[in-house]
């Protein structure tokens, strides 16, 4: 075995998403994405939304901001 070195372009910053499911009929269905970005929690349940593909979308548009740029 060799040696690992580590990378050049390591970063400590990144944002964690979790999804929390439920199955109905065989379908595994999305109830709730939670993401952390290493100082604040935000967290999206089913109920706010008409269905999970709107709740996942939104979830997704809460990361595009400039702020998350390189993270």
């Amino acid at each position: 075995m060799k040696k690992l070195y580590p990378s050049i372009f390591r970063s400590n910053k990144f944002i964690t998403m979790d999804l929390e499911t439920r199955i109905i009929n065989k379908i595994m269905e999305p109830i709730c994405v939670s993401l952390y970005n290493g100082s604040e929690f935000t967290s999206f349940f089913i109920k706010d939304f008409i269905n999970s593909n709107d709740m996942i979308k939104v979830a997704i548009q809460s990361l595009m901001f400039r702020k998350y740029n390189g993270l």
